[in-house]
């Protein structure tokens, strides 16, 4: 035991015992002080003024008795000592006095002084560690707070520089305590209902469903809102926060930072302005950050891409697009960097894991310090034309000719359209019999010119013609009568038709090529001579054709056959003979694109196609197309109609054709319009601009210089949304076709057309809508 001296104080009522217990503290000079009290009410008042390091108690006093007497003292000087004095040996109150927390429990009659004081300094000594214990924590939990007030205040002070305020909310009794930068741009909010009234109306219910699922999840991530306070200012403010709870599971606490990020979100409007300016662009449209993140992804980048702006929002682009970053890269930035721009092509992936090709365009942006800012990308998707680079290479001859013609074709169109125009006014004003027949002539051969440059430009796209009931037989001459001219002497040529053959529906040059394809691909197979038949017969399918086809209810077809005696087709390689690019020829004299393309057209008919063939006998294709058993087809003779006239109507043409406007001008002011005209869609706007009350109609090409059809039809829909327009053009890309019918143009008139064909469909736009006054 220390050798510091302690009191003791001892609460006796009768004298006598009080002191003998005094002497056996005090036996062998101990290091005691004994004061003695009598009763429970003077005990607890001698207690008050402190100084006393241990009690001994006697349970019985005149004012208290049993355990009641040292529940007393305990409630009232909890960490003092206690040791329990009796003259009784009754082992549940012993118990009971232990469970309460007494330090010792001594009968009187059985303890001496070596027992007492051992009781006594062992009490004393486990209450002054106790003390020196509290003391300790006390200092480690003082050391702990200055710390956390430290950290405190170093996180208000990087707050504040962040411009970041902190608070914490109660959900139980809903209260709020933030600092001063949060009670400010809650306008003084003390509640989370007081907050979800100064949330702006439309954003109150996504604001509570956020904080509901909040206090679900366990935390609340960058939850933006709009407030209101009390003078009708609006700001946008962020808010995160994570939540605690108690043993339960309940949530006790969440505790958060907010943010107003009301510059940050009109800054964000202001470039989302200029965004919608870009969005109408063909062409993916990004803003970068100098750690190139992305700040803006306009819907042409979604439509390239795949990703919509949320989704890519922040995240690197060279991550994002590439699966590992181009070895250029760097190179690429210096001239960014030295020069301002950079451009070239590159491959990158989509979201679902394609690749693109692009051509991309790189502008460095700088601040007005002059220091780099943001770049400016803009990509081209050039994938089909690289792709077409690529398979062109491997095309056969007549795809390398159509798609020579498919890059002249506008021009040829336009060349034939002022031609068939103009021969139904040359018919009409000459009329003798000599001139008619020249004239019919020569319309027959521009129509003829038309419908190859038809034929040859759908067939260079692989574009879907227009179905039609076909004459089968004739179709069938048309192609053993090219046939006859085009093979060798040492092949003979077999063709069988019967008279009642029923019709195809399909398309003429689809349907021809098809034919065509595997003609070749048979006079091909024999090198050394043989026959080529070509047998058409009515065919009802049977039940094990019917699973080939996609339309069941189709009951008719007609059964187109090619045959040869050739060298045949092994069987090892007979299931892959449909296969893109799978060829059995020498190379650079087959694509491997005739057979694949000529099964996917049959395919898009409705139709299927068997295969048999023997090595050293031959082939045989069996071709399957819907059949129309009944109903003529329509005379290609000319039938005199009443055209069409109009009755005054002023209609606006735009061309930037001459013979086009003016045979286009001179036919309809002939059957009673009145026309005005436009080189390009930058004249047109300026002339609807001044005279738009008075047109009724614009019939505009697509495809023109400063300002295209499109172009001009969004800048017309502008200021007039119910214009009436009719687009007209060589061009025969369906997307392009799609895209203006998309701008609610009332028809679409391919060129070239004749006059009959421009008046009925200016007449059927007119009728369709209401007359302008």
């Amino acid at each position: 035991m220390s050798t510091s001296r302690a009191t003791v104080l001892l609460v006796e009522d009768d004298q006598q015992h009080a002191q003998v217990i005094e002497g056996m503290a005090l036996a062998g000079g101990g290091l005691f002080d004994v004061e003695i009290e009598e009763s429970l009410e003077k005990s607890l008042e001698r207690l008050s003024r402190g100084g006393i390091d241990l009690v001994l108690l006697d349970l019985a006093l005149p004012d208290s008795q049993g355990l009641d007497t040292f529940v007393e003292v305990r409630r009232a000087f909890p960490h003092l000592p206690i040791i329990v004095l009796t003259a009784t040996d009754n082992e549940e109150t012993v118990l009971e006095t232990i469970k309460s927390g007494a330090q010792d429990y001594l009968v009187k009659w059985r303890m001496g002084s070596y027992l007492l004081q051992r009781s006594m300094r062992y009490a004393i000594e486990r209450h002054r560690a106790e003390i020196a214990q509290r003391e300790q924590e006390r200092a480690i939990q003082d050391r702990a707070d200055a710390a956390l007030r430290e950290s405190e205040e170093r996180l208000r002070l990087a707050l504040t520089a962040a411009g970041m305020g902190a608070w914490e909310w109660n959900p139980d009794s809903d209260k709020i305590i933030g600092d001063d930068y949060t009670r400010e741009l809650l306008d003084g909010a003390v509640g989370m209902s007081d907050v979800l009234e100064r949330v702006h109306p439309a954003d109150r219910d996504f604001v509570r469903r956020q904080i509901q699922l909040g206090l679900e999840s366990g935390a609340i991530q960058n939850l933006r809102f709009r407030v209101i306070n009390a003078a009708g200012d609006e700001r946008w403010v962020e808010c995160s926060a994570s939540l605690r709870r108690d043993e339960s599971g309940k949530p006790e606490r969440v505790i958060g930072v907010a943010h107003d990020i009301t510059a940050s979100k009109r800054s964000q409007e202001r470039l989302r302005e200029q965004a919608d300016l870009l969005d109408d662009s063909t062409d993916a449209i990004a803003l970068l950050d100098m750690e190139s993140g992305i700040t803006f992804w306009n819907r042409g980048a979604e439509r390239l891409y795949g990703w919509t702006f949320d989704e890519v929002k922040g995240r690197r682009l060279v991550d994002l697009l590439y699966k590992d970053a181009p070895p250029d890269i760097e190179e690429a930035r210096q001239t960014l960097f030295k020069q301002g721009k950079w451009r070239g092509e590159r491959t990158q992936v989509t979201k679902d894991g394609g690749e693109v090709v692009v051509e991309s365009r790189w502008t460095l942006i700088r601040d007005d310090h002059g220091n780099p800012k943001s770049v400016f990308v803009i990509n081209t998707d050039i994938t089909e034309k690289k792709q077409f680079e690529t398979v062109v290479l491997r095309a056969q001859r007549l795809e390398s000719i159509g798609s020579l013609a498919s890059a002249i074709a506008h021009d040829l169109n336009n060349v034939l359209a002022p031609i068939l125009m103009a021969l139904h006014t040359l018919q009409q004003r000459f009329t003798d019999d000599n001139s008619q027949r020249w004239l019919s002539l020569m319309s027959k051969s521009a129509e003829r010119g038309k419908d190859l440059i038809e034929r040859v430009l759908a067939f260079a796209r692989g574009a879907e013609g227009e179905r039609a009931p076909l004459p089968t037989a004739g179709l069938i001459r048309d192609i053993a009568r090219i046939l006859r001219e085009t093979l060798p002497k040492n092949i003979e040529l077999q063709v069988q038709t019967p008279e009642d053959l029923w019709n195809v529906i399909g398309d003429t040059t689809q349907i021809h090529q098809v034919l065509m394809n595997l003609c070749i691909n048979a006079r091909d197979a024999m090198p050394d001579g043989g026959k080529l038949m070509i047998k058409a017969r009515n065919r009802y399918l049977v039940e094990e054709e019917k699973r080939l086809v996609t339309n069941p209810s189709q009951k008719q077809y007609v059964r187109i056959t090619v045959a040869d005696t050739g060298v045949g087709i092994q069987q090892e390689i007979i299931d892959r003979i449909f296969d893109p690019f799978f060829t059995t020829k020498d190379k650079g004299k087959g694509s491997g694109l005739g057979l694949s393309t000529a099964l996917a057209i049959v395919r898009g008919h409705g139709g299927f196609v068997n295969l048999f063939s023997k090595v050293g006998k031959g082939t045989e294709f069996k071709v399957y197309l819907p059949a129309q058993v009944s109903g003529a087809l329509e005379s290609a003779d000319a039938v005199d109609v009443d055209l069409p006239s109009g009755r005054g109507e002023l209609i606006l043409i735009v061309d930037d054709e001459a013979d086009i406007r003016e045979i286009t001008t001179t036919t309809l002011g002939k059957y009673g319009y009145r026309v005005l005209s436009a080189r390009d869609g930058q004249e047109a706007v300026e002339i609807y601009r001044q005279r738009g009350s008075e047109i009724h109609l614009i019939v505009t090409d697509i495809v023109m210089p400063n300002l295209d059809g499109p172009a001009m039809i969004r800048a017309l829909r502008a200021f007039d949304p119910n214009a009436l327009i009719i687009a007209t053009s060589g061009e025969r890309a369906p997307e392009k076709i799609d895209d203006v019918k998309r701008l609610g143009v009332s028809a679409f008139l391919p060129k070239p057309y004749t006059a009959e064909r421009l008046l009925e469909v200016v007449a059927e736009s007119l009728n369709g809508h209401s007359v302008k006054k």
